[in-house]
């Protein structure tokens, strides 16, 4: 799944499901909390680039003016 930049709400479905982030991919929300789910950053968006927040039960990934709130994470 991608979003291709703007601001998205991603919700998975019961499987396996992988969220392909490039640059400028805006301010997104996932609500995913079934199966084995990837994130994967493209365009040369390295780790090195992001940063990790937890903020209540959210996992917030920060890419310069770019966020992901990957939500209900944390139980």
């Amino acid at each position: 799944i991608n979003g291709k930049g703007g601001d998205d709400k991603f919700y998975g479905a019961g499987g396996d499901d992988l969220y392909e982030f490039d640059k400028n991919f805006g301010n997104d929300i996932i609500y995913d909390t079934q199966g084995d789910n990837e994130i994967v950053f493209t365009d040369g968006i390295a780790l090195k680039d992001l940063s990790f927040k937890k903020l209540n039960n959210d996992l917030v990934i920060l890419q310069n003016k770019n966020y992901i709130n990957n939500k209900t994470v944390f139980y």
